[in-house]
């Protein structure tokens, strides 16, 4: 077991996507093996993320906006920052994943 959490993030745009992403910075392989135990407790499936692209960048919490706090999606968001005091180092899948998978699907494979 890695130690470190994988979150799961939903798209704010009404697209029905998550993405995973960890606080850190972690090799790609150890990151992708993370995010398909993350996947199979989340909702059970299996995901081959083998070759999936991994990034790395800093991100900062910041409050969110008005239309945003009203939409109930958070009090506070992630943004994309250059490196430097209040930012810290994220690794995540570049690839946004479908929120809800299809029932006839029980495993994907990502290229």
């Amino acid at each position: 077991m890695p130690a470190f959490i994988v979150n799961i993030d939903y798209a704010s745009d009404d697209s029905c996507q998550i993405r995973l992403w960890a606080r850190g910075t972690y090799p790609a392989d150890v990151f992708r093996a993370a995010c398909e135990a993350r996947l199979r407790a989340f909702d059970g499936r299996v995901v081959d993320l083998a070759h999936a692209a991994v990034a790395t960048e800093c991100w900062r919490t910041v409050p969110a906006d008005a239309e945003t706090r009203r939409m109930g999606v958070g009090d506070f968001v992630r943004v994309p920052s250059a490196p430097g005091r209040g930012a810290y180092p994220v690794t995540l899948l570049e690839t946004w994943l479908p929120l809800h998978l299809a029932s006839s699907l029980s495993s994907v494979s990502l290229p």
